[in-house]
């Protein structure tokens, strides 16, 4: 307050002595300004300390032994060092290489990185770094700013791209060289005997680099540093921040960008020892933080969003006692930041650094208040730039030129002797940006433009507000959003293109690119992306493509940014036929993806950098994938697979120790083909138990409107040609199961047209459901095709109900909606008089069962057979509930079926309960089912089994019997929480699911349960959760209704189906009826809904303690476990009236056979007492 004021009065004297002054010339330059602020006339130090190299060899040979860098598989000395940058710079000037030569280096982080650098030094060249990470394009167009007149590729970069190979050859190169990752191999480079030449004297103004940043251009600016800054800041360093020869730093900065000097030479220049990390140990988050603890990191440079992803690591506090100093730079700074490093690290000093390319170095810099470290709680707080260092000072310019007051908003101005020499081949640009200081008369006092907005601080700090053009800052990169604009108009069909920046749901800026196409032309995002990927670095690839009409515009005809959209972080859009179902470990991954990137929705063939992530996002997601599975994956992986599928798989392989399989391919059809385990255990059962229904499965769809019934027909039988299975039949052969598929044209599915049309409405009515469940029920013979069969019920011209039943032999779940899809395909092409449009199968069922066998039978699951026979050799207790009838000798199959809505927000909740934890919704769907499993029987070993899909890549569109079963086991005690049976649930679940290829068949014969008719053996309960909901259909007019399916048997004693759509969970409990009445059922579902309430309500509650119970039903059972009210009567004539109302039939007095009621009681106490009272004529 008493600044702002002093500033007021300061506007008055300018204006009362010269009212006519300008606005924008009225300066705020109080007393506390003119203390506080930096002196922009006062003279700055040019103080020369003489080149890196020359302080380098000093000190080498000072201390040759003294260990200069350390990386897996070698260690370096000074003196080592030494005389390899001798060797290899001596060789570059035999071939040439002079000063004031660029020489392009093409390397990875490494020690022969440093080499390499500090020869080129030696020779009075400049170096410029390539990185083989970027876009080939890229590095060409680096090479092409660069110019260099030599090449060295280091052994570990891999191979040079055919695109940078070809821009080398239009170079005039003077050589080319391939250095060696280990030094021991470089004694070749030396003639024998020769003595290497002196180092090439340099001075402060020498070029000694050039690093790229992005340009507005479409291509990269090459800033040329000097050698003068390169080492003017050490000796201030090590007085300010107390740096040692005994220091370790770390090596992880973008290699082709300036930060990385500071971490080479500051070292190399104190004596200090740079320590390179391993490749899978930065790629890696659980491995990184334990390589700092490894290395013995004391000093590392970090931007704030690497300060972040080790906030997500299970890293235990005190972790590093060692990093003793943190130097963030290259974006905003908050204490969260921070705060993520000093958990690790307590005692660390945490710096601030400012500065850019241009100014060679960071050459601002705050130091973070260590209380803020190590406070109780985030004291919320983004730091300032702070002040320069020495002979640097942070100005802030208004729009007069003149230097803001404290508390003005203005452009920071970097003043220093020791800025870049400016952008390489580019002299209007640097004239623009590196311009003389209007403060003095000294001669070359340059100050540098960085476009940065900011205020002055009282205390003299400068505080960022952002830029003063379309430059931003993405995860510590520069980013001029009109270079991705350019390369973004370059893709094929975009006629224009607006990018900025927007914060993801890390927090983090992204690129979010809007685009309209060329008339009559459209824009698919992910092509833009790939497009732009080919030619930018990762960070410069917009995390969104959003395709517009036109642009929304302002009254100026200026682009509307504020009324650009949201960009969508759903990309996975609508998918055609049956979405197949999440395995647990496809979900656990999706949800982390969601969590991530901040999407409502991730599918399995989301694709992660399609759905806006980005390298540090899938950091993030290597790090959860650690927590929560358990294993360590490189971050390159997620590059690799890059969608939901293909990263779990991928998961899956390595907790399973799994090994990729031979891919299925077709096999000539010269006579029966084995029938796959599925099928054999389904074809034994009918032979056992004749046909009894249970192993059809039925679709049921309404449809009303325009039905043209020989289109329908033919589509049927042109169904049955597609898919092999659909005409196949099972029969014994030569001691084997096997398929015999019948010829294309000679099966055909039978229709049978039922039609109701004359009958009244009301009739027709009752009677079709009655026509469906005859249908459902059909008995098949399996030695006879084809086994389905297909009803068409005619309610009137435009009403009609069609029925398709299958065996199960023939189809699952998963491959009657891809009838159901190509049902509708066919049947629009009929109708149309067009030709199918679906692609014909590569391979067929019999193909896959051949497949499964060879697999099976070689020993590929020999490992997982194992598992089995260990998790189910002694059985799960068999679960008997209060309600049910006794088990009779022989089980039918007969069945019913209970059905119920469970509502979506209570869904969520659950849903949400696992996430907490890191489990799946079917994980805790399945804790909560054992939890009423153990309460209604007591067990506490108990046996589920689920259905899984056994199906590959190549058999997607294929219709079979492609399921097998899994059984989780589980142990429960009353005493745990149900957070810890979640833990465990997961646990068993995963570990099931790494299990699962070995057919079931196969365990149960490994096995060899006791054989029971009254149960089956190893599980009595199935259950399943469906998380691909039903695909949608499009016939043109006709109007579709999915309807129930009747379900008249059961295979087991219980099973619980539930399938996740839109409304909710759609539960059906389908019930032994040998055990069980529908009312039983009813509460049976009546009961989970409520425990999964009291679950979200109270996840750390016991399992004893989770009810069950509706409020209703508690409320009556606790009434009865309390009994009647207890009643204190005055008298006895009191009591005897209470019990005659209360229970006036109860038996009162019982006198050998006679027997009064309390009602008979009171009436012949009441009636005597009124003679007695008649008959009295005075006092006693």
């Amino acid at each position: 307050m008493h600044e702002l004021l002093a500033q007021w009065s300061r506007v008055i004297e300018q204006v009362v002595a010269d009212s006519g002054s300008p606005i924008d010339s009225l300066r705020l330059d109080t007393p506390m300004a003119r203390r506080e602020l930096p002196d922009p006339a006062a003279p700055l130090d040019t103080t020369w300390y003489g080149s890196v190299v020359e302080q380098f060899e000093r000190r080498a040979a000072r201390e040759p032994r003294r260990i200069a860098i350390s990386e897996p598989g070698q260690e370096l000395t000074y003196g080592d060092l030494a005389w390899a940058t001798a060797a290899l710079s001596g060789l570059l000037t035999q071939q040439g290489v002079a000063k004031g030569d660029v020489v392009a280096i093409y390397g990875e982080r490494s020690a022969s990185l440093v080499w390499a650098i500090l020869s080129v030094l030696r020779t009075g060249a400049s170096f410029a770094i390539l990185d083989p990470s970027y876009p080939a394009d890229r590095i060409a167009d680096c090479l092409a700013v660069a110019r260099p007149r030599a090449f060295l590729q280091l052994e570990g970069a891999g191979a040079v791209p055919l695109a940078v190979d070809n821009a080398l050859q239009e170079l005039s190169l003077r050589c080319r060289f391939e250095l060696p990752s280990g030094l021991d191999n470089a004694r070749h480079l030396v003639p024998q005997g020769a003595e290497p030449a002196d180092a090439v004297q340099v001075g402060p103004q020498d070029c000694a680099y050039i690093a790229f940043t992005s340009g507005s251009t479409g291509k990269p600016k090459g800033i040329r540093g000097a050698h003068g800054s390169l080492t003017h800041f050490v000796p201030w360093m090590v007085e300010t921040f107390g740096l040692r020869e005994t220091d370790r730093y770390s090596l992880l900065s973008g290699i082709s960008h300036d930060p990385l000097h500071r971490e080479v030479f500051t070292p190399l220049v104190t004596g200090a020892t740079i320590c390179v990390p391993d490749r899978l140990d930065v790629e890696t988050p659980g491995r990184l933080a334990q390589w700092y603890r490894t290395a013995q990191v004391s000093v590392s440079h970090l931007t704030p969003p690497m300060a972040r992803l080790f906030d997500q690591l299970s890293v235990a506090p005190g972790t590093l006692p060692l990093l003793e100093r943190v130097f963030f730079l290259g974006d905003t700074l908050t204490s969260r930041d921070v705060r993520a490093i000093t958990r690790m690290a307590g005692s660390a000093t945490c710096v601030n650094l400012y500065g850019s390319t241009e100014t060679q170095r960071a050459v601002g810099y705050y130091v973070v208040p260590a209380a803020h470290g190590i406070a109780d709680t985030d004291p919320g707080v983004t730091y300032p730039l702070g002040r320069g260092m020495k002979d640097v000072q942070l100005l802030v310019l208004n729009e007069a030129g003149q230097q803001a007051g404290i508390g003005e908003p203005g452009e920071i101005v970097i003043r220093s002797p020791h800025l870049s020499l400016g952008y390489a081949h580019d002299e209007p640009l640097t004239a623009a940006k590196f311009v003389r200081v209007p403060f003095g008369d000294a001669e070359g006092d340059r100050m540098y433009r960085t476009g940065d907005l900011g205020r002055y601080l009282p205390d003299g700090s400068v505080t960022p507000l952002g830029r003063a053009d379309n430059q931003v800052k993405i995860r510590g990169y520069r980013v001029e959003t009109d270079e991705v604009q350019h390369v973004i108009c370059a893709a094929p069909d975009v006629q224009d293109a607006l990018v900025m920046a927007r914060a993801d749901a890390s927090g983090e800026n992204s690129l979010i690119a809007y685009v309209v196409a060329r008339p009559g032309a459209k824009v698919a995002g992910n092509e833009v992306k790939a497009f732009v990927r080919d030619r930018l670095p990762d960070y410069m690839v917009p995390a969104f493509v959003v395709a517009l009409d036109a642009f929304p515009l302002t009254p100026n005809r200026k682009i509307d940014r504020a009324a650009l959209p949201e960009p969508s972080s759903v990309t996975d859009g609508h998918e055609d036929g049956p979405r197949s179902p999440l395995t647990p470990t496809e979900e656990l991954v999706a949800g982390l993806w969601q969590d991530v990137l901040g999407a409502p929705k991730v599918g399995p063939e989301g694709n992660f950098f399609n759905l806006g992530g980005h390298s540090l996002m899938a950091t993030q997601v290597v790090s959860r994938i650690r927590r929560v599975f358990g294993c360590e994956i490189a971050l390159r992986t997620l590059f690799e697979k890059q969608t939901v599928r293909e990263l779990a798989a991928y998961i899956d392989g390595v907790a399973g120790g799994g090994s990729v399989a031979e891919p299925v391919v077709a096999l000539p059809r010269t006579g029966p083909l084995p029938a796959s385990y599925g099928q054999e255990r389904l074809w034994f059962l009918d032979q056992l138990e004749g046909d009894t229904g249970a192993y059809n499965s039925t679709t049921v769809v309404r449809m009303r409107g325009p039905l043209d019934t020989e289109a329908l027909s033919a589509t049927l039988d042109e169904l049955v040609a597609r898919h092999e299975v659909l005409r196949t039949r099972l029969v014994m052969d030569d001691g084997r199961v096997s398929q015999i598929v019948e010829p294309a044209g000679e099966v055909t599915m039978p229709l049978t047209l039922v039609d109701l049309s004359g009958e009244p409405p009301e009739s027709a009515e009752r009677r079709w459901p009655r026509l469906v469940d005859e249908a459902a029920r059909h008995r098949f013979d399996l030695a006879v095709a084809p086994l389905e069969q297909a009803t068409l019920i005619r309610l009137s011209a435009e009403d009609h109900v069609f029925v398709l039943t299958v065996h199960h032999v023939v189809a699952d779940g998963w491959g009657l909606q891809i009838v159901v899809r190509d049902f509708a395909a066919l049947y629009r092409a009929h109708r149309q008089g067009t030709a199918s449009p679906l692609p014909e199968l590569e391979v067929q069922y019999a193909d896959w069962s051949s497949w499964q066998r060879d697999r099976v039978e070689g020993g590929d699951h020999q490992a997982q057979l194992d598992f089995w026979c260990e998790t189910l050799a002694e059985p799960a207790p068999l679960l008997e509930f209060p309600a049910q009838r006794p088990r009779p000798a022989a089980m039918t199959n007969r069945g019913l079926t209970v059905r119920r809505l469970i509502d979506a927000e209570l869904v969520g909740g659950v849903r949400q309960v696992g996430r907490e934890h890191n489990a799946t919704l079917f994980m805790t769907l399945l804790a909560a089912f054992n939890c009423q499993l153990h309460r209604y029987s007591g067990a506490a070993d108990i046996a589920v089994a689920t259905p899984v899909s056994t199906r590959s890549v190549e058999i997607e569109d294929v219709v079979g019997f492609f399921v097998n079963t899994i059984v989780f086991r589980n142990k429960l005690s009353t005493e745990e929480s149900f957070t810890e049976l979640l833990e465990r649930v997961r646990s068993t679940t995963l570990a099931a699911y790494a299990n699962q290829d070995v057919p079931f068949d196969r365990v149960v014969d490994a096995l060899q349960p006791s054989r029971n008719l009254s149960m089956s053996p190893l599980f009595q309960v199935m259950f399943t959760l469906h998380n691909a909901p039903y695909s949608e259909i499009d016939l043109g007019d006709l109007r579709l209704e999915r309807l129930h399916a009747p379900a008249g048997t059961a295979k087991f004693d219980l099973s619980l189906d539930l399938a996740e759509e839109k409304d909710g969970l759609h539960a059906t409990l389908e019930l032994n009826g040998d055990l069980f009445d529908e009312a039983t059922g009813e509460q049976l579902l009546d009961h989970f809904e409520v425990l999964l309430g009291s679950i979200v309500a109270a996840p750390r509650r016991a399992v004893a303690d989770l009810e069950l119970r509706s409020a209703t039903e508690a409320a009556a059972q606790d009434a009865l476990s309390a009994g009647p009210p207890a009643f204190t009567p005055r008298t006895t004539t009191e009591a005897l009236e209470h019990w005659a109302r209360h229970t006036p039939d109860a038996p009162a007095v019982i006198d050998g056979s006679t027997v009064w009621t309390y009602r008979e009681l009171r009436d012949r106490v009441a009636a005597l007492a009124d003679r007695l009272s008649t008959a009295t004529t005075g006092p006693e």
